[in-house]
């Protein structure tokens, strides 16, 4: 329906222009001929001099309020797409958010926030403080996360070492898990816009060595992680690591705030 709709307005306009070209035509014609035919009178002249100029006069102001309706129908026509994608998606879209933070602040900060708020809140400051929260010695040092007795939760619990590379492998399948699940969902609804910040995000994830489940990286981590596990990890090849999570980090937080941005934007 909206297919053939479409298809009348196309062909309207297209008549509509065809018919301006032709009546243009014809006053173009009247005004030199008139303008070379001298009537004697210099009104006469001025008005046939500006028979000449009417039609471009008019396709102009025609063209612009045609430019100007397009990208105005353009508009409503990307504000109903998202409005009936943000109506089916607006729960999961949210927890996919949440979820894009909260697997980074496993990695780097090593904790695990209780609300959507304590997320945010911890989300951004990691972007602030990158270079103080991962350098080589935080990655020598890893992650100490508390391994709890649920069977007996009022012991002291033991805190288990783990490094950054194994927490940002499970963390980077965990990401491409999520959003290649919302697209299996939504994809049939999902914005052009939204769809090409998530796809971003995925490429930031899959290009960076710490996080990506390429063989040939996973391969590399495997070999970083067992020279830390004998202690053979020399200072460089930390520093190196710390470097890739920083930039890592840096482009993955303007994407996902970027993202969050496009849906305020579109909401309103």
């Amino acid at each position: 329906m909206f297919d053939i709709l479409k298809e009348k307005v196309i062909n309207l306009k297209s008549k509509i222009w065809r018919n301006l070209f032709f009546s243009g035509l014809i006053i173009v014609v009247l005004g030199f001929v008139g303008f070379l035919v001298p009537f004697g009178d210099g009104k006469w002249n001025f008005i046939f001099e500006n028979l000449i100029w009417l039609p471009f006069e008019l396709i102009l102001v025609v063209f612009i309020f045609d430019r100007l309706m397009k990208r105005n129908n353009e508009r409503i026509a990307a504000k109903r797409e998202f409005d009936e994608y943000y109506l089916l998606a607006e729960k999961r879209l949210t927890d996919l958010i949440n979820i894009l933070k909260l697997e980074m602040i496993k990695v780097y900060a090593g904790v695990v926030p209780q609300t959507a708020e304590e997320t945010n809140k911890k989300f951004e400051s990691m972007f602030k403080d990158i270079e103080e929260l991962i350098d080589p010695i935080k990655i020598k040092e890893g992650i100490h996360s508390a391994v709890f007795d649920y069977k007996n939760i009022s012991l002291t619990p033991d805190f288990q070492r783990k490094t950054h590379l194994e927490l940002s492998a499970l963390a980077g399948e965990e990401i491409v898990f999520q959003i290649k699940g919302h697209f299996d969902l939504f994809l049939k609804y999902i914005p052009t816009e939204i769809f090409h910040k998530l796809d971003k995000i995925l490429i930031c994830v899959d290009q960076s060595m710490v996080f990506s489940e390429n063989p040939n990286f996973k391969m590399m981590r495997n070999m970083l992680i067992y020279k830390d596990s004998e202690g053979k990890s020399s200072y460089e090849e930390y520093k190196g690591l710390s470097n890739s999570y920083e930039s890592t980090f840096k482009e993955y937080y303007q994407l996902v705030i970027e993202l969050e941005q496009q849906i305020v934007e579109k909401r309103a």
